[in-house]
């Protein structure tokens, strides 16, 4: 693990060396045959071991000719060897990554010889947005064969690199005003062709501007019948499920009658177990906000629920959202109930400032039940495989289940996760990423002369395993209103004494890696400071044994995971035993870098391994480094002019212009989650915010 990430910070210095003039002995900047820019730093043609394709074989310099003019060979020069023709063999490929590139090899120059994801110098354009488009003058950054890495592009053509829903080719949102495509004009449904509904109408209505049809069902037939991929919908709700597996655009927020766009958006109330199924299919929504089933009764008609679920497919939100809708229930089974609000497979997914929620589920059994099982579920968005890319888009999950006087046996569980990022790739720029969890078997009597209550709370706003790919940017990942609470009331007797325990467990983690890779880029982590699993008991006669355990830790790194804290803030004001501010075991890697955390001096463990306190709270972040799998690098673990909010540092304060560059990452952050500027003085500020000057 130290010599990968000896690696890493080798590779960075090659970053910034082709940054640099002058760094690798002269840059090449024209094109090639093909007409694409040269690769930084070629020798050109002829020099690099490789036969240029442009050249003259004849003149090549690096094929030797015979210019005399004698027609008979000197016999006692042909006697000996001919170093000309003979030169030996060819100087040895020094490839010290592996990667097939360096001096003398046939791939190439290597701009990063100690890293084997990086070889090739090129030029990339900052890409403000995220939308895939750049703009300004290209930067020559040293990369690999992979994707281009958040943040930048190989084309510097965005029209405005300030709105990741325009750039060419970028599909029309109608009447924003703006021509999405960087070309035309904006799109009006009062002119454009198209499918319009009003729900409650007729549902045999043709769909047009004057007839519009009752259902979103009846008018993606109509679409598809007609040819016409575009629907225009009143801003008003809809009560159906739809099954979509056809090219379509769903516009919402629409005055009726005048076609204009009204501020409101329009709502898909979900009849099913899945609100929207996109399969095999590119559907754009704009306007629309999507409601999971919701109910509430003692027997759910559905235990578990989904809002958006798009398998194989491309989806686009923009301005609208998912809701996992609802369940709200006196449960009398013990089955757990849950609710999702998007669901990814296989699928490239783009969510812009559009919300992403679990919906609401409370679970809560019955006064007097015996021995009561309860649990609860709540996932704003997980992700199996395929993409998804969200900006400015809060996300929230929240889980409540109760077991409240009760007999004998009580267990609740309320489980809450954010993102649930199984595998693929995410990217999630300026967002508000919140979760929450509360479980109470409260006031637990008897059955006899026997009594157990447990109670398990967990609330992860960013959960990663399996091979993914995570980037957060100026993001706030949030960890609240966690509570679990076991309680034991019970009477007994002299000759018959209750006996049993009362168990009450917690975890509050706002970054869980678990696998894959996870970068976390000027963010703010923070769990609040009652997250405490609290037990008690109450008995006449006998013995109740109490347990509690909190494991409270701002970013926990687990099963072989890595990831990279960077220019990140976190607070955390618990201090229990099995608490920390990081959390790092034996196989799997963190790295800490230009990161300031505290805890309001609540003497939290600063770095926990895999059963004990690694760095203490008197020692400092930096520590970690002599640990094989945690690296820390000019971070801090107090902020002694921090004003408690974390929109505010004061001057001087250590989050102010001592964050490290991007680029040395081969990333960009050119605006913070506000959208202001990076950087405003003399340097990047730490955390999510880029402070202004008073």
């Amino acid at each position: 693990m130290k010599t990968a990430r000896r690696t890493l910070l080798v590779s960075l210095c090659a970053v910034a060396c082709v940054t640099a003039a002058g760094c690798s002995g002269g840059t090449n900047s024209g094109t090639d045959s093909g007409g694409n820019p040269d690769v930084v730093g070629d020798p050109g043609p002829g020099q690099d071991g490789i036969t240029d394709p442009d050249a003259d074989p004849g003149t090549d310099p690096g094929i030797a000719t015979d210019t005399g003019t004698d027609a008979t060979p000197d016999a006692e020069s042909d006697a000996l060897p001919d170093a000309q023709e003979d030169p030996g063999p060819p100087p040895e490929c020094e490839d010290t990554d592996g990667d097939g590139y360096g001096p003398n090899c046939e791939g190439g120059p290597d701009c990063a010889p100690e890293d084997s994801s990086r070889y090739a110098a090129v030029l990339w354009y900052a890409d403000g947005d995220y939308d895939g488009f750049g703009a300004g003058e290209g930067v020559p950054l040293c990369v690999g064969s992979g994707d281009i890495p958040p943040g930048w592009s190989d084309r510097g053509d965005d029209c405005d690199d300030g709105d990741p829903a325009t750039y060419p080719g970028a599909p029309e949102i109608p009447d924003d005003g703006v021509a999405n495509a960087c070309e035309g004009e904006d799109l009006k449904a009062a002119t454009a062709d198209g499918i319009f509904v009003i729900p409650g109408l007729p549902l045999d209505a043709p769909g047009t501007r004057e007839e519009p049809v009752g259902s979103l069902s009846a008018a993606l037939d109509l679409a598809m019948a007609t040819d016409t991929p575009r629907i225009f919908m009143a801003h008003d709700g809809t009560g159906e499920s739809l099954w979509i597996d056809t090219d379509v655009a769903i516009h919402g927020g629409y005055q009726p009658i005048e076609w204009t766009r009204s501020g409101l958006s329009s709502y898909i109330l979900a009849t099913d177990e899945v609100g929207v199924r996109i399969v095999q299919a590119h559907v754009l929504m704009t306007k629309v906000q999507i409601r999971g089933f919701e109910e509430t009764g003692p027997v759910p008609t559905h235990r578990e629920a989904t809002a958006l679920s798009v398998e194989n497919g491309r989806m686009t939100m923009v301005d609208g959202g998912v809701w996992g809708g609802s369940i709200v229930a006196e449960d009398d089974s013990d089955e757990t109930a849950g609710r999702t609000g998007l669901d990814v497979t296989g699928s490239r997914v783009t969510f812009l400032r559009s919300n992403i929620g679990s919906g609401t589920v409370h679970v809560r059994a019955a006064a007097g039940v015996q021995d009561a099982f309860r649990a609860t579920r709540a996932t704003a968005a997980r992700i199996d495989s395929g993409s998804l890319t969200m900006v400015a888009c809060p996300v929230e999950a929240f889980a409540m289940t109760e077991a409240a006087h009760t007999r004998g046996e009580a267990f609740a569980g309320a489980h809450a996760t954010g993102l649930n990022i199984l595998g693929g790739e995410v990217l999630a720029v300026r967002g508000d990423i919140y979760s929450g969890a509360q479980a109470a078997t409260n006031n637990t009597d008897a059955v006899g002369t026997q009594v157990q209550a447990h109670s398990r709370a967990t609330s992860y706003p960013v959960r990663v395993s399996g091979e993914a790919r995570v980037w957060l940017i100026n993001s706030v990942l949030g960890s609240e209103g966690v509570r679990s609470l076991a309680g034991v009331w019970a009477a007994g007797s002299v000759g018959e004494p209750i006996q049993g325990e009362a168990n009450a467990e917690l975890t509050s983690v706002p970054l869980l890696v678990r696998g894959g890779l996870v970068d976390a880029l000027h963010c703010h982590l923070y769990a609040d400071s009652e997250s405490v699993a609290q037990a008690i008991a109450t008995v006449e006669a006998g013995s109740i044994d109490t347990f509690e355990k909190s494991w409270v830790r701002l970013v926990s790194v687990e099963d072989y995971g890595s990831a990279r804290i960077i220019n990140s803030v976190g607070q955390s004001e618990i201090a229990t035993p099995d608490s920390a501010l990081f959390h790092v075991t034996s196989m799997s890697d963190l790295t800490l870098w230009n990161s300031v955390a505290w805890d309001n001096d609540a003497g939290a463990c600063r770095v926990f391994g895999d059963e004990d306190c690694l760095v203490n709270a008197s020692g400092a972040l930096d520590d970690c480094d002599e640990l094989a799998n945690c690296t820390a690098a000019d971070s801090l673990v107090a902020d002694p002019l921090w004003d408690g909010g974390w929109n505010t540092a004061l001057p001087g304060s250590p989050l102010r212009d001592q964050g490290l560059d991007p680029a040395t990452l081969g990333l960009t952050v050119p605006n913070d989650i506000h959208g202001t500027s990076r950087p405003q003085g003399a340097g990047f500020d730490i955390g999510a915010v880029e402070f202004q000057t008073p």
